[in-house]
């Protein structure tokens, strides 16, 4: 009886500690949600209040008149979707490669591509600025997307060739007996397996695309190449210009992407951890 005491209380315990963490962890998005909502006299009156007293629409009117935030919106959407494609597609073919053919330098080359992963990208920043600039690539969204892709890259390579190690062979092998060629096999056999996986990836890919600022700070300057991240930095830093309901604005909608993202594909990312393929 003691012990099972003792089990409830430390459950509940642990309960509470999970409680007290996502309460800390949603409160600013729960604060911005409601905030941009405000009058932003309101917001200067009661800053820590959460409800606001009067609702209104205003500071999403401002937000979206104004050209530059949707044009930033498009960039933003147009960067994360097609490095995220690009990378997932990369990742898939190189992870493949890396788990059902052995060559040289192919355990070498799996160690590399995750030590890749782990080198900060700030040390990149001054060689990669160097590189565009001398090419004349600098502020230019497809050298920017091709630079987002090689920075989520090994991260996804790495995800993918542990997925492919879990899944069985001999599908492969015996759609190829039957006549299916390789890369078929890859496609219709091996990737069908892997959609969770891949899913779960292509969230995590899209998420540092889509939040990135330090890259798009140091190599997008002119205003019609601006990020969101970009877009709400220059509002932070011009708070005199733009009210902080309009500010708060540009985060919630600069937040609703991953969050219907993660929303509709929980499933899948879990899966994707979880599973990452069938077993022998």
């Amino acid at each position: 009886m003691a012990c099972r005491r003792q089990s409830l209380l430390g459950r509940g315990f642990l309960y509470l500690a999970v409680l007290v963490l996502v309460v800390i962890s949603l409160f600013p998005l729960a604060w911005a949600i409601f905030g941009s909502f405000k009058h932003s006299q309101e917001l200067y009156n009661a800053p820590y209040a959460l409800w606001p007293r009067a609702a209104t629409l205003s500071n999403y009117t401002v937000l979206f008149n104004l050209s530059n935030f949707l044009r930033s919106f498009a960039n933003t959407l147009f960067t994360s979707i097609a490095a995220t494609g690009l990378s997932i597609t990369v990742a898939c073919l190189a992870g493949y490669s890396l788990t059902r053919f052995s060559y040289p330098g192919s355990k070498l080359l799996k160690r590399l591509i995750l030590d890749t992963y782990m080198i900060p990208s700030i040390l990149l920043i001054l060689p990669v600025y160097s590189i565009l600039t001398k090419l004349g690539l600098r502020d230019n969204l497809i050298a920017y997307t091709v630079m987002l892709t090689s920075s989520t890259l090994p991260f996804c390579v790495w995800l993918m060739a542990s997925y492919f190690a879990g899944v069985s062979a001999s599908f492969e092998e015996a759609a190829m007996i039957d006549g299916c060629h390789r890369f078929r096999a890859f496609y219709k056999v091996v990737l069908p397996q892997l959609t969770p996986a891949i899913i779960a990836t292509g969230i995590q890919a899209f998420i540092l695309v889509w939040n990135d600022l330090m890259y798009a700070k140091i190599l997008l300057s002119s205003e019609t190449n601006r990020t969101l991240s970009l877009s709400i930095s220059a509002m932070f830093a011009q708070e005199q210009v733009y009210p902080w309901g309009v500010i708060l604005a540009g985060t919630v909608v600069a937040t609703v992407p991953v969050l219907l993202m993660f929303i509709f594909g929980v499933e899948k990312l879990i899966g994707g951890w979880s599973d990452g393929g069938v077993k022998e």
